[in-house]
């Protein structure tokens, strides 16, 4: 199964670590897919990728958003 998980932070990592696992594909959404979080990200994730949230769901068998938000 391949999984969009929108944001690369430590929920999303980790899920991603646990989804990568177990045989099933990840990949994340972001907003720019050349930023130092997104390589921390794909480093601890080995053989995910990183792509615009649009595309990542649009080719995703299940999509989860894992953002933060602070005001």
């Amino acid at each position: 199964m391949k999984v969009a998980i929108l944001g690369n932070g430590n929920v999303g990592i980790a899920l991603a670590s646990h989804l990568l696992r177990h045989g099933h594909g990840v990949v994340f959404g972001v907003r720019n897919a050349e930023s130092n979080s997104v390589a921390k990200a794909l480093a601890v994730c080995e053989g995910a990728t990183a792509t615009s949230t649009a595309q990542a769901v649009e080719g995703a068998d299940l999509n989860g958003t894992y953002l933060s938000f602070f005001g």
